[in-house]
């Protein structure tokens, strides 16, 4: 129970006590944690959007999100927006990403995820809002342990101390936290299995690329990763669905 309450006080904000940081045990909760934030975060959307319309939906999901995670995921997309607009070395990267001031990267970065996250979550009618939504959280959750699997740390701080605990994990815990997002989706369809292989290979791609860039990623790319593929889960999903309602409506019998 220790591992599970350092799991739920780590990545959200309810009152949960816990005396360590996630251990490698409590991680393997990690997605069905997601699966549950997510399931909430439906919930609540569908309820906003059958009685006062799918705009206020959009704006308090938006908000749920970002507060729940104690607003340490936001901070990341902050972070790392600012440092990619440093454009120097490694090194500048870095400073800058520990640095306290927001600049236009920050802004900028904001308005790309959760702008685009918004906008394509206007789109998610409220009945497959909890489905979605759930599973995007799940997603984003499961994308902490698989950028995170093989990589080296950077620095000494929490995101190396995730990063060893997704180590000592090993294959057993990539394997538990793949099974619940795909497990749900086998009895949905097709169109929400296909969303969460993009999503974890967008964000695999971010990890790689700054791991290759910073000799290393810490914490805040972890964050940023978890966030960019909540979006591309969503952004996947609706454009798929798309793709399936034009070609139905052309009479040709194909169903993705």
């Amino acid at each position: 129970m220790e591992d599970i309450r350092s799991v739920i006080a780590f990545f959200t904000i309810f009152p949960v006590r816990s005396k360590s940081l996630p251990t490698a045990r409590g991680l393997y909760f990690l997605s069905a944690l997601g699966l549950g934030i997510g399931l909430f975060a439906g919930l609540v959307f569908s309820w906003v959007a059958s009685y006062i319309g799918s705009v206020s939906a959009v704006i308090v999901y938006m908000l749920l999100i970002i507060a729940i995670p104690g607003f340490h995921h936001l901070d990341s997309v902050l972070d790392v927006g600012d440092a990619i607009m440093a454009r120097g070395d490694a090194a500048r990267m870095v400073r800058v990403m520990k640095d306290t001031a927001t600049g236009a990267g920050a802004i900028g970065m904001i308005m790309v995820v959760y702008g685009t996250t918004a906008a394509f979550a206007l789109y998610i009618g409220y009945a497959d809002a909890i489905s979605v939504l759930a599973l995007a959280e799940a997603v984003s959750k499961l994308s902490f342990i698989v950028s995170a699997s093989g990589r080296k740390a950077l620095g000494s701080g929490m995101g190396s101390s995730f990063l060893n605990s997704v180590s000592r994990g090993g294959l057993p815990l990539l394997v538990v936290n793949l099974a619940v997002p795909f497990l749900v989706s086998i009895f949905l369809g097709i169109s929400y299995i296909i969303p969460i292989i993009i999503a974890l290979l967008a964000s695999f791609i971010i990890t790689s690329r700054f791991e290759k860039m910073l000799s290393g990623i810490n914490g805040d790319v972890l964050g940023f990763s978890g966030e960019v593929s909540r979006m591309v889960y969503i952004v996947s999903f609706v454009l798929i669905s798309l793709i399936s309602v034009h070609y139905a409506v052309l009479g040709l019998k194909i169903d993705i």
